[in-house]
């Protein structure tokens, strides 16, 4: 069935919830694609998108590369506080429901960031962006665990469509945001940034209602009173502390991976391709891990994509310290760039199933918000300081590329950290 005949049907049978209570059965598929919205409202949408907006309102604005990376670390922060929040709330809330409505306030919050121009109202419209998005991410990776339990021989897939959802977010901002900015350019609008935040929310808008009558499909099959059980930290410990460091690694490359390729001399046109190329990379890495997060139940599935986060970080460093000033980019230089893009796409997404799967092949089902929580916790903690400590460091020493190969290290050590994490018993629970 079409995604958009989902959405008009949606909003037609919202009173009569019994029309929707066989369809995550009937079409896991599209149900995981339908959830898959939701990681590109949350993710794609709300934050990703953020790092082609940087270089236009950081010029804008006159904003240092500290207040710029402060910007992703109030989503960051956010993100955190919600993640906080979401035991209580969906202890209380269907996951479905806290789905859809905070992907519909994620949206709105979007539409706002395009009303205003001062940096301390975008501050506080990107933490509770984040706030919402965490609830967004985190219903979502819920959700589809519970669908890839009523699909056991596809679980692994459904999870890599999810988080691969984002993605979809990543490539619509490169499309739309160089549209949108130029258009409002051509129109001599004051702040030309401000267009592609109202598109981009538009587009959230739509998503939420494709997402609502798949979402209400699934049920999970514990009762809500008993799906908070908390799970014993300690004996996963070596995992989480290699998601935090993905967290502080990856964010950084996202953050400031346009501004770099911009210091280094990119033209717009191949930074917009680059961009769109590491969308793509997240759409499809869901059938490349899929096995892979079927098999693996310990931390190497996150260790082996720890790993190659950090060669797709360092690439473009590595690039930066050879270029001699006003230098242009090779022709192998670009490919290389390109190549450090694809990697990144195809693998960083996946690190997030990876924990997702993690917790539904280690822990029982009641104790799968607890588990999702606490990783979507150190994965916050790790984004706090990821942006700021890369713009902290950009300032200090007027370049970028020290950020990036430090955040490449700091991958590195989640690779290895994650690799020791042993599969654990669902009884010892």
């Amino acid at each position: 069935m079409p995604l958009f005949h989902l959405a008009l049907k949606s909003l037609l049978s919202l009173s009569d919830m019994n029309t929707y209570a066989h369809f995550s059965e009937r079409q896991p598929i599209t149900t995981a694609f339908a959830l898959a919205l939701g990681a590109a409202i949350s993710l794609g949408l709300a934050r990703f998108s953020y790092a082609l907006f940087l270089p236009i309102m950081r010029e804008d604005l006159g904003w240092s590369y500290l207040v710029a990376g402060t910007m992703n670390t109030a989503n960051a922060g956010g993100y955190f506080l919600g993640a906080l929040l979401c035991p209580r709330l969906f202890k209380r809330t269907s996951p479905s429901k806290i789905f859809i409505i905070s992907a519909l306030i994620t949206s709105l919050l979007l539409g706002l960031s395009g009303a205003v121009s001062s940096t301390y109202e975008l501050f506080l419209l990107r933490l509770f962006a984040g706030i919402f998005s965490a609830f967004v991410f985190v219903g979502g990776g819920i959700l589809s665990a519970q669908l890839g339990s009523m699909h056991h021989l596809k679980s692994g897939l459904v999870l890599g469509i999810y988080y691969g959802g984002t993605g979809i977010g990543i490539v619509l901002s490169s499309l739309i945001i160089p549209v949108a900015t130029h258009w409002a350019a051509s129109q001599e609008w004051a702040h030309t940034w401000q267009l592609g935040w109202w598109v981009l929310a538009f587009i959230g808008f739509l998503f939420s209602l494709i997402l609502i009558k798949p979402s209400l499909s699934i049920h999970p099959s514990t009762s809500q009173k008993n799906i908070n059980q908390s799970a014993a930290i300690s004996s996963y410990g070596k995992i989480i502390l290699g998601y935090c460091c993905f967290g502080m690694g990856y964010i950084g490359y996202m953050t400031f991976i346009v501004a770099l390729l911009k210091q280094m001399g990119m033209s717009s046109n191949f930074i917009y391709l680059f961009y769109g190329l590491l969308g793509l990379s997240v759409m499809v890495s869901s059938k490349i891990w899929a096995k892979m997060l079927d098999n693996y139940k310990g931390g190497s599935s996150l260790g082996i994509l720890n790993g190659l986060l950090a060669f797709a970080s360092f690439l473009p460093a590595i690039i930066a310290i050879n270029l001699h000033k006003n230098e242009l980019l090779s022709l192998t230089s670009i490919c290389t760039i390109y190549l450090s893009g694809i990697i990144f796409g195809g693998c960083f997404l996946s690190a997030v199933a990876a924990t997702t799967a993690f917790v539904k092949h280690n822990l029982p089902q009641q104790q799968w918000v607890s588990g999702i929580t606490v990783f979507t916790t150190v994965f916050a903690i790790g984004q706090v300081i990821g942006p700021t400590l890369t713009g902290w460091i950009a300032d200090k020493f007027g370049s970028l590329t020290i950020g990036f190969l430090i955040s490449s290290c700091i991958l590195l050590i989640g690779s290895m950290v994650a690799f020791v994490q042993k599969p654990l018993s669902k009884s010892a629970h």
